[in-house]
């Protein structure tokens, strides 16, 4: 479940509900499939108020450990490739669909006693018209620290 407050900037004008249904699947040693599925309602007076939309995403990787690619500090180095999209459920988006890719990796680092850092960096495209309106390209980032 993800719920989005409104921040009451000229962006972020209507609050985001959005139950959805998670799955990861791992395929033998290396391979693993996540997938999403969803749905989006903004709530609030913008002009998207009520906007209700199907979101799904589905993420391949291929995980490669220390042992078969032994860098120094790296612990796994996870190549990625991502799609996600919405499709429009009512007002003048019924229908209409939105598609971004994403080819990027995830680079594991070696814990630092108890935190195990974590780097991501992706290339983020549209894959359809209506997604390259709304993106032309993109950089996608994350570092996390898990402990």
């Amino acid at each position: 479940m993800e719920v989005g407050i409104p921040a009451s900037s000229a962006i972020s004008i209507n609050a985001d509900f959005e139950p959805k249904i998670f799955n990861d699947l791992k395929l033998g040693k290396h391979f693993s499939l996540q997938t999403v599925l969803g749905y989006s309602r903004l709530l609030g007076g913008g002009d998207n108020g009520g906007l209700q939309t199907f979101e799904y995403g589905f993420d391949f990787a291929y995980a490669i450990s220390r042992d078969e690619l032994p860098v120094p500090g790296v612990q796994q180095f996870t190549p990625m490739f991502e799609l996600a999209g919405e499709t429009g459920l009512n007002k003048d988006e019924s229908g209409q669909n939105s598609l971004l890719g994403s080819i990027g990796f995830r680079v594991d680092f070696k814990p630092i006693e108890d935190l195990h850092p974590s780097l991501g960096l992706g290339y983020v495209f549209p894959i359809d018209n209506n997604a390259h309106a709304e993106v032309h390209w993109g950089i996608a980032t994350s570092l996390t620290w898990e402990f």
